[in-house]
């Protein structure tokens, strides 16, 4: 007969957190999302929450500031670069797209001064399969 599966507690085996650490722990990961742009998503702060406590886990408020400063200042580097990472990808898209639009009607244009013997005319089967393989 198979065995019921295990359930584990969240918190089972976990140090206990002492509300000094908690507090401590709380000013850290506020000051890194206090460094965001305004343009930062909700889910932008928690990841960055999340990543702040994940990388200060081995740390407590008795190490020194200055290497907790360092581990902050590190993680809202990254958390800001991937930000602005992806705006740029979105701009580059935008961009992309206008381009293209625009080069079609470049190239519908140049059609327009080509002989008609070359390029059919104006809403012929030949006009219409070549501006279809532009």
């Amino acid at each position: 007969m198979p065995r019921a599966p295990r359930v584990r507690d969240g918190d089972a085996g976990a140090a206990p957190v002492s509300g000094l650490r908690r507090a401590w722990l709380s000013r850290s990961k506020e000051a890194a999302v206090q460094q965001l742009p305004a343009s930062a998503t909700p889910a932008d702060r928690a990841k960055l929450r999340s990543a702040v406590e994940r990388e200060l886990r081995g740390h407590g408020p008795d190490d020194p500031a200055a290497e907790i400063q360092d581990i902050v200042a590190t993680m809202v580097s990254e958390t800001v670069g991937a930000l602005e990472h992806a705006e740029r990808q979105v701009r580059l898209a935008e961009r992309k797209a206008e381009l293209i639009a625009m080069s079609h009607l470049a190239l519908e244009l140049l059609l327009e001064g080509c002989p008609a013997f070359l390029v059919g005319t104006a809403g012929s089967r030949q006009r219409t399969q070549i501006a279809g393989m532009l």
